[in-house]
């Protein structure tokens, strides 16, 4: 491939990526899906049970966070 097939093909993807930014929401520093909920839960007794309950589960189980897993 030469460099100029090689520069045509790098501006095709160029062009493409530019209009698929532009089709999906959310792209180019827009706040994500994510955002909306950060702080849904808090002041939340119900959520804190269930943070409990899961850190309970894993407790039994063996299973410890930040732990890397047994290869």
């Amino acid at each position: 491939m030469t460099i100029q097939e090689l520069e045509s093909r790098l501006r095709t993807v160029e062009v493409e990526v530019a209009e698929l930014k532009r089709r999906v929401p959310g792209v180019d520093g827009a706040p994500g899906w994510l955002q909306k909920f950060i702080g849904a839960f808090d002041n939340k007794p119900e959520y804190d049970e269930i943070v409990r309950y899961g850190e309970e589960f894993r407790r039994t189980e063996g299973v410890v966070a930040d732990e890397e897993p047994e290869a």
